[in-house]
């Protein structure tokens, strides 16, 4: 889990995550690298489009899920 918000890592963690990264003290894209050994598990959430180039997946054994996430206050606590 990445976020700026020690609330939401701390949420996160008693939810089962097994690794919480404040990106705001911590270069997040250096640990992400390190947990994963190169391998990123999610993308995650944008605020604008993004472009995924399909062509340069194609051996790299890559499955994309996705899905909407219920990001209520009330349902984390």
């Amino acid at each position: 889990m990445i976020d700026l918000d020690d609330s939401r890592l701390q949420v996160s963690q008693r939810l089962g995550v097994t690794s919480a990264v404040n990106s705001g003290t911590e270069d997040a894209v250096a640990r992400v690298l390190e947990l994963t050994g190169g391998r990123i598990a999610n993308i995650g959430v944008h605020g604008k489009p993004v472009q995924l180039h399909i062509e340069k997946l194609w051996d790299r054994n890559i499955a994309i899920t996705t899905r909407l996430v219920d990001g209520s206050p009330r349902r984390c606590s």
